[in-house]
């Protein structure tokens, strides 16, 4: 589901065999044109490689925990602790790999902090030097959004609260998302039908200013793709579905 919902590639794990996928070949032409544009390596090919294991990974188990959403089982519920334990994992490497591409990208000013307007919730924004790092840094931030979020179902479910720290890291993850809007809003006709998967993924972690925001930034990308409602209620209520959806907890959707 991760590359899927981006670009229309599918990614599957099970045990006879694994596919070659066309979103690897992309990631791996986006590194060759970081090389290409500077002598750095921000993320070199083996930290696109882990990234492809743990999208594969996790995709396997946000399907898991669908299953159990569509047919829930007390006895079950003690799975979550193991899978939590392998989400965690995951997104202490998903998180290394972007802050590896997001200092390396600010190292050799391909990736530029910018202050906000002093009324913006956000303090500061950030400008790439090309839509393609913006993109591989916002499918890291996903990745990292899908598997925090997931871990915070389950908490819930076993704890019958929500955790204060993993709330805390998905507030963190949405918070860079948002600070890459600017710069998609700033590319206009370049900017293509940029996937907005990332972004609604930040929906529900946002107070009332911030959703605003989103969907302010969805509807603006959305002129490329046209699937949002007419009124802003009703595409607020679309952004709260598709958020479920595009984070493994709609059992309704399949996750890939």
């Amino acid at each position: 589901m991760l590359p899927s919902v981006m670009f229309g590639w599918t990614v599957k794990e099970n045990d006879e065999s694994q596919e070659v996928v066309p979103w690897e070949e992309a990631f791996a032409r986006v590194a060759k044109a970081q090389e290409k544009a500077s002598l750095m390596q921000p993320l070199a090919l083996e930290d696109l490689a882990a990234l492809s294991g743990c999208c594969i990974h996790l995709n396997a188990r946000v399907s898991q925990f669908q299953s159990w959403l569509r047919e829930p089982d007390s006895k079950n519920k003690l799975k979550f602790t193991y899978w939590n334990k392998d989400l965690s994992e995951m997104e202490k490497t998903m998180t290394q790999l972007s802050n590896r591409l997001a200092q390396g990208g600010l190292k050799q000013g391909h990736m530029v902090i910018l202050p906000m307007d002093d009324d913006h919730f956000l303090e500061t924004r950030y400008h790439f030097s090309w839509p393609l790092l913006c993109l591989l840094y916002m499918v890291q931030l996903y990745t990292q959004l899908v598997a925090l979020t997931v871990m915070q179902e389950t908490h819930t479910i076993l704890h019958g609260e929500a955790s204060k720290t993993l709330h805390a890291r998905l507030r963190e993850a949405a918070l860079e998302v948002w600070k890459c809007g600017p710069y998609l809003q700033s590319l206009d006709a370049m900017t293509g039908p940029f996937p907005t998967a990332p972004i609604f993924a930040t929906y529900e972690i946002a107070n009332l200013e911030e959703k605003e925001y989103v969907l302010d930034l969805v509807r603006y990308l959305d002129k490329y793709w046209g699937n949002l409602p007419r009124t802003r209620e009703e595409q607020r209520l679309y952004l709260s579905k598709m958020a479920l959806s595009l984070t493994g907890r709609d059992p309704d959707t399949p996750y890939f």
